[in-house]
């Protein structure tokens, strides 16, 4: 099926067919051929579309229009996705869309994973994946995206990123200052707040917008100087870090968790 992605038509693979795997595998050997990479960010695998099902639309079928639809944008199950009877490889099982929807992006991390490790077998790549499900912790991290800057959002970060280890994804993360408002001087106050506290994200990432607001706020010394210690005590924090990860990884543990986790009583 050929759907739609930022204006031109694309294909999705079918990642949990072993020849997809291994296509998969001299693919992203290639990339590393053509430029150089520490890790790939695996984005817009809910699979997500521009268009409903696919250019040629969907078949009216039980799958793509059952009996009963739940809550669903434009009250259609492939809404921006495929069809919902495309058939989809699940260890070594096919089956339709309709049911391996949450396991897709699932897939896409677990072969990515398999395929970097055969690749670069001395090398640790990281990888992210938008899309998770249960036991995606084990193939790659999850980069939580924000619709944008406020203090509320800022609040809501804390309790997603705490989440997102529970469910077993502790490479997790909000970027910081990733989308600006045009209140300079509050967003400068929320930016330095935000990065002070996304030091203790196990996953710190500056997005470009991030980036460049901080590029502009260089002038302002107080802020300067807030951002060098929050970093320094970054890579202070760094050992601390790896070690959480590592026994996350050998022993299914968090690398930050609530209060109530730490202190039952």
């Amino acid at each position: 099926m050929t759907l739609c992605i930022k204006g031109g038509p694309a294909v999705y693979p079918d990642f949990g067919s072993p020849d997809c795997i291994n296509w998969w595998s001299k693919a992203t050997k290639k990339i590393s051929s053509l430029l150089e990479y520490d890790g790939l960010w695996l984005v817009n695998n809910e699979p997500l579309s521009e268009i409903d099902g696919s250019v040629n639309g969907c078949l009216d079928d039980n799958f793509n229009n059952p009996p009963y639809v739940p809550e669903a944008l434009n009250d259609a199950l492939y809404d921006q996705t495929l069809c919902m009877d495309a058939l989809l490889t699940w260890k070594y099982d096919i089956m339709p869309h309709y049911d391996a929807h949450n396991l897709y992006g699932h897939s896409m991390a677990a072969a990515t994973e398999q395929a970097l490790a055969s690749n670069f077998p001395s090398e640790r790549k990281l990888i992210l994946s938008d899309s998770t499900f249960t036991g995606t912790g084990h193939h790659a991290g999850h980069y939580l995206h924000i619709p944008q800057n406020s203090w509320e959002v800022f609040r809501s970060s804390i309790s997603d990123v705490l989440r997102f280890q529970m469910h077993g994804v502790t490479m997790t993360g909000i970027g910081a200052c990733e989308n600006p408002s045009q209140n300079q001087e509050n967003d400068e106050e929320l930016c330095v707040r935000w990065l002070q506290c996304a030091i203790f994200y196990p996953l710190l990432q500056l997005h470009y917008e991030g980036t460049e607001y901080l590029h502009k706020s260089l002038s302002n010394k107080e802020v300067i100087h807030s951002i060098r210690n929050a970093l320094s005590r970054r890579y202070e924090l760094l050992p601390q870090l790896y070690t959480l990860l590592y026994l996350a990884h050998i022993k299914g543990s968090t690398v930050v968790r609530p209060l109530f986790s730490q202190f039952s009583n």
